[in-house]
């Protein structure tokens, strides 16, 4: 899992932070994320929860997706 700013890289200043993005990668580090989300608007740390929740939600679906297909 990666986190970073909405924007891109994590800032050193809070107050140019412009949100959180938070990416999931499979374990056979492939280049692209399995999963991305970001959100602009919200950028204290309280908001970051959710938004990791969601991202190990929709990867343990895209899963259970991938083997059932098998």
């Amino acid at each position: 899992m990666l986190i970073t700013d909405a924007q891109d890289s994590l800032v050193w200043s809070r107050d140019a932070q412009q949100g959180w993005a938070v990416g999931a990668y499979r374990d056979d580090a492939a280049e692209e994320p399995e999963s991305f989300l970001h959100h602009q608007r919200l950028h204290h740390p309280s908001a970051l929860l959710p938004l990791v929740r969601h991202t190990l939600c929709s990867v343990s679906q895209t899963r259970a997706q991938d083997r059932g297909r098998r």
